[in-house]
C-alpha cells in the first residue's frame, strides 16, 4: 500500500473537508489551542511530541482512526 503525505494551508484542509465529508481532521495541539479556535469538524486528540506520549496513545489513536484504512485523514 502506498502512503501519500501532502502539507497542505489550514485554509485548503478546510475547503477539502468541505467538500470530502469522509475526511477525518485529527488536531494534535493541545485541548486549550482546540478550544480557543480549530477547523469546525475537526476532531481533538492532543499529542504531545515526546516518545512517551506516542506510546501511550498509539491505542486510543488506532481507535480513533478505525479500519478503514482508505480513509482520508489529515494531522495538524
Amino acid at each position: 500500500m502506498e502512503q501519500i503525505y501532502k502539507n497542505i494551508p489550514a485554509e485548503a484542509l478546510h475547503a477539502r473537508h468541505l467538500q470530502e465529508k469522509e475526511l477525518l481532521i485529527v488536531d494534535l495541539r493541545d485541548r486549550t489551542k482546540y478550544l480557543q479556535r480549530h477547523i469546525k469538524g475537526a476532531v481533538s486528540f492532543p499529542m504531545k511530541p515526546t516518545l512517551w506520549s506516542k506510546i501511550l496513545n498509539k491505542r486510543s489513536l488506532r481507535t480513533l482512526l478505525g479500519s478503514d484504512l482508505s480513509r482520508p485523514v489529515a494531522f495538524y
